[in-house]
């Protein structure tokens, strides 16, 4: 009895342990937050703060849901080499005084019989710019994620020349890319303490993998938080002849921290924490979901305690979520194991069990 008595005691104290730290992981990551997001689901391009011609939403193709951004781009034949085609959506972020951020979309190059010989991705810069408003450009920076090549389009990292700046000289063929897919985009910029500091950090991911990483830089030399980004923006040429193409995108958002990207599979689901103490103003919560992921709760004895469709998903920064506060349709559910059952539209099924304690 005595043995038992301590073994109780010992388990209650691990389970305070173990919320006591989910409180402090979730207060570190409350600290990240997506800043923008659009899906392009509204139909519109309202989020944007200035949008280009030829920008439009399509329904085909689509990363995933009934919408994507389509700019198509075109450059007619004759006139001068070295011709561009500047078509993009554009956000003002100058508000939000970030000096380190991420930017994150899904991108499809659609093949074409004229493709162009290079295509600016991510246009990210300080306000004032030459871009947009002119200003002394001594006190500028950028950041440009590019694509270079017409048959096997490769990825580059650099800015505009800027003496000062460690990226004048871009980084090119650090990933390839294949026209009709998808392909996730990460870029992270991280501006350096200015002037001439060199702890500015700028890395790309591809699909979750890091492809390329520039750390101990200058980006900037004066103290301009990022102020614009710009997604599609470019297409350039170094001949006479026609160039036209469409680009797609999907699922951009911008925040404080790396997003990653759906893996489209139910490999990665976390359910956090657990053990789960059910209470007021306390949440499970079952992230890395997909897009179309449904969730049924069962208690141990098969009962169903609780069910969600796609449509009670939130976009947060770890992905797919769906939060849950321990109660059936009324009640908090009583202490013991239960089976959280996910399955998603393309008919893959996962089993997760959480023990909820009070």
């Amino acid at each position: 009895m005595k043995k038992r008595k301590i073994l109780l005691k010992f388990s209650k104290v691990l389970v305070y342990i173990i919320i006591l730290y989910v409180n402090i992981y979730s207060v570190k990551n409350a600290m990240c937050e997506i800043i923008f997001s659009d899906d392009f689901e509204s139909g519109n391009l309202s989020k944007w703060t200035y949008v280009t011609g030829n920008t439009s939403i399509t329904s085909n193709p689509t990363y995933k849901g009934k919408g994507a951004l389509s700019i198509y781009y075109n450059i007619p034949a004759g006139g001068t080499a070295h011709q561009d085609c500047n078509r993009f959506v554009q956000v003002d972020m100058k508000s939000y005084n970030l000096n380190h951020f991420f930017v994150k979309g899904y991108v499809y190059l659609a093949s074409t019989p004229a493709p162009t010989i290079q295509r600016k991705l991510y246009y990210i810069f300080s306000y004032p710019h030459y871009s947009t408003s002119g200003g002394d450009p001594s006190q500028q920076w950028d950041v440009i994620l590019s694509c270079w090549g017409e048959t096997e389009p490769k990825l580059a990292i650099g800015s505009n020349y800027y003496s000062w700046s460690d990226l004048k000289i871009p980084v090119y063929n650090i990933a390839t890319l294949k026209y009709d897919k998808w392909y996730c985009l990460e870029l992270e910029v991280k501006l350096n303490t200015p002037p001439d500091i060199k702890d500015g950090l700028v890395r790309v991911f591809v699909d979750r993998k890091l492809v390329c990483e520039r750390k101990d830089i200058i980006i900037r030399n004066s103290s301009r938080p990022l102020g614009v980004v710009r997604v599609g923006n470019q297409i350039d040429r170094n001949d006479l002849n026609e160039h036209y193409e469409y680009r797609y995108w999907d699922d951009v958002s911008i925040g404080t921290s790396y997003m990653g990207c759906d893996s489209n599979s139910l490999d990665n689901i976390i359910v956090f924490p657990n053990p789960f103490e059910a209470g007021v103003g306390k949440s499970l919560k079952i992230s890395k979901l997909t897009s179309s992921s449904s969730i049924r709760i069962y208690s141990i004895d098969g009962k169903l305690v609780k069910s969600f469709t796609s449509n009670d998903i939130t976009n947060t920064v770890d992905g797919y979520t769906i939060f849950w506060d321990g109660r059936d349709n009324n009640e908090l559910v009583s202490r013991g194991v239960y089976i959280i059952e996910i399955s998603d539209n393309d008919r893959n099924r996962k089993l997760k069990k959480v023990v909820v304690v009070k």
